[in-house]
């Protein structure tokens, strides 16, 4: 059960997505600001507002747009999403994904970089609400229907990664992934990262994991993601 915890929280540059209640406030000073200003400009046009009356009223509408600035200024702050990956629980490819589709990336940009790969017609990828101990969240199937017994490395898999239609930020984020993995998997064997034959890591279920989840980070371009530690666990896995 993916019982993957994934908070965020959010700061929004004023030109992207600025809040409703300081958007409202700034909108209000700058009402009063301009009544103020023609109020007063009309009655020292009439003769009805002495110097000193004036300069209080002229006080008054400096103070406003002052204030006016501080608002937009702290508005204009560019400090992005934050991300908290909590997995103390335990944390793998599948329920990652199932975090940041519930966390509203759609499945589209999930699977756009798969297709855009040629990967499309190699697995069928399903998302699904369940629970865990009375806890929610969601489940992420990826069903293998890749029948050919290509067995891929790090050179296979990079060729794959350069020569695919990606924007560049995200192959950028694909590939640094993979090659991570790769010179991991090579300093274990003792051999060149480009001689690591991923096992596990390149069935397409893993594939679909790792390219979906760095497809979800460049969508949501968080600023910092941070994580806890997962804790040491054990059991046993079947592989090749």
């Amino acid at each position: 059960m993916e019982n993957l915890i994934l908070n965020k929280k959010y700061y929004y540059s004023w030109w992207k997505n600025i809040d409703k209640t300081i958007f409202s406030i700034i909108i209000l000073l700058f009402v009063v600001g301009l009544f103020f200003s023609l109020v007063s400009t009309s009655l020292v046009a009439s003769n009805k507002l002495n110097t000193n009356d004036f300069s209080f009223f002229f006080k008054h509408t400096i103070f406003i747009f002052l204030g006016l600035l501080i608002i937009f200024f702290i508005s204009s702050i560019d400090i992005k999403r934050l991300y908290l990956i909590e997995c103390s629980p335990g944390i793998s490819g599948d329920m990652l994904l199932g975090a940041f589709y519930d966390l509203g990336v759609p499945k589209k940009v999930i699977e756009q970089p798969l297709i855009d790969l040629g990967l499309k017609d190699l697995y069928q990828l399903d998302f699904k609400e369940s629970k865990s101990c009375s806890i929610r969240g969601i489940k992420a199937k990826v069903e293998n229907i890749d029948c050919s017994p290509i067995k891929r490395t790090w050179r296979s898999i990079k060729e794959l990664i350069l020569n695919g239609h990606l924007e560049d930020k995200l192959k950028k984020i694909i590939y640094e992934v993979f090659e991570s993995l790769a010179i991991a998997e090579g300093k274990v064997h003792g051999i060149k990262s480009d001689d690591v034959h991923f096992h596990e890591i390149g069935a397409i279920d893993s594939l679909v994991d790792i390219i979906g989840v760095c497809a979800a980070l460049n969508y949501l371009n968080p600023q910092r993601v941070y994580c806890n530690e997962p804790m040491l666990g054990k059991g046993f896995v079947q592989t090749e």
